[in-house]
């Protein structure tokens, strides 16, 4: 074909052996685990993480990945010796092996990718400085959705709200329920907000009160990520210097229970 005088070589047709031409399609794009768009969901036992990752999840078309329903998955389907290091550390309210907790979440996340579902809410991670720094070997986190609450109330919804029958066999799990929780609020906060503290100084972190009843606490949490993917969503001009945010520290106007403390990637 020629333009302007100039003569431009066509690309050459297959053809079937009947002689029609074949149409040619570029090979399906190969996704990895650079693709991934991660946001942590973190916050004490009781504090509703599961609760609003399940509903965002459904709502927004994005992936909820639970830790604690990996995990007990694994005791279903695990090598013994590390079906039981999971169970005794669940039962002691330990955090499992960071190894085993990032095969797994590797294996979903990059499972997901590669069917083109790239955009992920991790539900209850990292618990600990060195879950987080093994994690960032070989993935990457966009934002922190922290979920705050008083102690008090995560002990209310964590133990007061099981409805056990008083009697002696429900007052012992009652009492056993009750030292499961204790050691993983101790833990969330010698470990998991030294996490918090790490990743605000990055200005990545959100902070939601989450006090509130659930249908106010769901309408904070979706505002920052309804933010978060407009934010990870590619502008229509990229040249136009108005269509992109700047980098700095900013507060939602979207209610008065989040703080929000985000810096561009």
């Amino acid at each position: 074909m020629t333009m302007e005088g100039i003569w431009i070589p066509s690309p050459p047709v297959r053809r079937t052996n009947d002689g029609d031409p074949m149409v040619i399609t570029s090979p399906p794009l190969r996704r990895t685990l650079d693709d991934a768009t991660v946001i942590f969901v973190i916050g004490g036992p009781g504090s509703g993480k599961s609760t609003h990752c399940a509903r965002l999840a459904a709502e927004l078309d994005l992936i909820h990945l639970d830790v604690d329903a990996m995990l007990l998955g694994f005791e279903q389907t695990g090598p013994a010796g590390a079906v039981a290091a999971v169970k005794s550390a669940r039962e002691e309210g330990k955090l499992p092996p960071v190894g085993l907790i990032m095969t797994l979440i590797k294996d979903e996340i990059t499972w997901h990718v590669e069917d083109g579902d790239c955009t992920f809410l991790l539900d209850g991670f990292p618990c600990s400085i060195d879950q987080y720094l093994d994690y960032s070997r070989s993935l990457g986190v966009r934002h922190v959705i922290h979920l705050e609450c008083s102690q008090d109330l995560l002990y209310f919804r964590s133990v007061d709200l099981l409805g056990i029958p008083l009697d002696q066999d429900a007052a012992e799990l009652f009492l056993q329920h009750e030292r499961i929780f204790t050691k993983r609020l101790a833990r969330f906060k010698s470990e998991c907000r030294q996490v918090i503290r790490f990743l605000g100084a990055k200005g990545i972190v959100s902070t939601v009160k989450a006090e509130d009843t659930i249908e106010e606490v769901y309408g904070q949490i979706k505002h920052v990520v309804d933010r978060l993917l407009d934010d990870f969503a590619p502008s229509d001009d990229e040249e136009d210097p108005s269509a992109s945010s700047s980098t700095s520290s900013t507060s939602s106007s979207g209610g008065g229970g989040v703080r929000v403390f985000h810096l561009d990637p």
